[in-house]
């Protein structure tokens, strides 16, 4: 078997039993804020003309590539698609001309042709990725790969299913827009952004711990940053940190812990896997050190950014100039959707304000649920504040999920008052009828006790999954002092109360401490 990167989430996994195309991102996306890093601009592209099938893990655009896709993959590739609760995926893929798809069942294994063993697990929820998020194992009979991309899961016991692992890609770095773009003071934002990034470590390094593969591929990240108003996100060495260290910063401290299993990939390079070249890395040809972008990584971006310099000039003009009534607009195309957001709304439960650069101000009344101006002095615990040519663009194409778009692009400013709200995020990637109604579908689900799951940590009974992103706790939870921790993401809950300390409208099922018969 051999794993050729293309970049960031990119990879082609050759099998004995045909090639599997992972994720090929090549366009800049989010308003022309993201890039890829290390650049792939320059590879051979024939590596990805014409692979057995195609593997797309989620929607976000930096996984799912439509103008690429459509340009430079053969349509007659098989979809391996992951099994989530909505279309969205499979939409996107026939939109650029895919017709073959195998409907993979989730976490079932799927012999293909040749005797390649395929299995997708997903995870399917509204406020996981864009809709749902996915893995994929690719096995033939030489290696066993697996493709975590930037999927978080619960567990990893589906490896079990193939005895071990070769090969592990998995990310490592932030791929969010906290808290950079947050109204935090100075000093604030440098313990958030060091939080974050103790946190994006610990997890990685867990996850491999799990999986225990021979190797380990650090991927999917970072972006890099190549417009100038965004160019100080990029994390370089000696000046102030991000939330985006790239692969070879994570490498140094995944050694520091003791790890050596650890292999860098730049778009090009090719790891052996099985037989005698097992774990044998080369590099493609160019003028460069296939790792240039590390040695002196602001001269490099500033020479990206000068070659990059009309695409990003590009982007600017096709920001809308001319202004729209966006009051009348919003309410026109939001309020059927609040109207059906029961759940949705009550777990944000306060108006919601959108400000541009030009002064206007919109609410989202998520009591009333309704689309209104602002009244005398108001002041919403949530705000965002971009500009009027981006939200213009966004109300227009009626682009529904804004996560995937406007908020990855990091070209706006936040404020709330109080602490993170998941369902505000939920439902800026529910701006349709028909994604709404899975939302309210799985909060609804989440509120019976019927079939629940039950587990025992540190002396408390408490529901088996984290209500976040369904971490199983008897793995990941911790008490200490009557507060409950996951340590996937770092979500805390108030013991006996189950009430979620890290954001608000969120709830854990606790049944109590543990009962022990009287010994005497």
């Amino acid at each position: 078997m051999r794993v050729t990167s293309i970049g960031h989430a990119g990879f082609v996994i050759d099998t004995s039993g045909g090639s599997i195309l992972c994720d090929p991102w090549f366009t800049p996306t989010y308003f022309g804020s993201w890039f890829p890093f290390p650049r792939n601009d320059k590879l051979d592209l024939s590596l990805v003309a014409d692979p057995d099938y195609l593997y797309i893990s989620h929607a976000h655009r930096d996984h799912l590539d439509p103008e690429f896709l459509q340009q430079h993959v053969s349509k007659n590739t098989m979809v391996l698609l992951p099994d989530f609760g909505v279309d969205i995926l499979e939409s996107a893929l026939r939109d650029v001309g895919f017709t073959k798809f195998l409907m993979t069942e989730n976490e079932m294994v799927h012999e293909l042709d040749g005797g390649l063993k395929v299995l997708i697990k997903s995870l399917a929820a509204p406020h996981v990725g864009p809709m749902g998020d996915s893995l994929l194992i690719a096995a033939d009979d030489t290696a066993v790969v697996l493709n975590q991309n930037d999927a978080h899961p619960a567990d990893l016991d589906v490896i079990d299913v193939f005895g071990h692992i070769d090969a592990h890609l998995l990310q490592y770095s932030g791929a969010i827009w906290y808290p950079m773009v947050y109204e935090l003071d100075t000093d604030d934002e440098a313990e958030a952004i060091a939080i974050k990034r103790r946190r994006q470590t610990s997890r990685t390094i867990e996850y491999v711990e799990m999986v225990n593969a021979r190797h380990v591929v650090p991927s999917a990240g970072p972006p890099c940053f190549l417009d100038d108003e965004l160019f100080h996100l990029n994390d370089l060495e000696g000046e102030t940190d991000s939330i985006f260290p790239d692969a070879f910063a994570f490498l140094s401290e995944f050694a520091a812990t003791g790890h050596d299993e650890g292999r860098l990939l730049a778009p090009g390079s090719t790891l052996e896997l099985g037989g005698h070249h097992d774990g044998k890395t080369t590099h493609a040809a160019t003028e460069e050190h296939p790792f240039a972008a590390f040695f002196d990584k602001r001269a490099y971006l500033e020479r990206y950014r000068s070659d990059m310099r009309p695409t990003i000039d590009a982007q600017h003009r096709s920001w809308p100039t001319e202004r729209t009534d966006l009051l009348a607009e919003m309410k026109g195309w939001l309020e059927p959707i609040l109207l059906i957001a029961k759940h949705t709304r009550r777990g944000i439960g306060a108006p919601v304000m959108l400000a541009t650069d030009d002064g206007l101000q919109i609410v989202i009344d998520m009591p009333a649920a309704e689309v209104r101006a602002p009244k005398e002095n108001e002041s919403c615990p949530f705000r965002f504040t971009t500009r009027r040519s981006l939200l213009e663009s966004s109300v227009r194409r009626r682009v529904e999920d804004w996560c995937n778009e406007l908020f990855l692009s990091c070209r706006f400013t936040a404020y709330r008052a109080g602490k993170y709200n998941e369902f505000l995020y939920t439902f800026f990637k529910s701006l349709s009828i028909e994604r709404m109604r899975y939302a309210e579908t799985f909060y609804e689900s989440q509120l019976s006790d019927d079939e629940v799951r039950w587990a025992e940590v540190d002396g408390w009974v408490v529901e088996w999954n984290c209500p976040h992103q369904a971490a199983a706790l008897v793995r990941f939870g911790s008490v200490c002092d009557n507060v409950l921790s996951c340590g996937l993401h770092g979500w805390e809950y108030e013991l006996p109360t189950g009430k979620c300390i890290t954001t608000d409208g969120v709830q854990l099922r606790v049944k109590g401490r543990v009962e022990h018969p009287d010994n005497d």
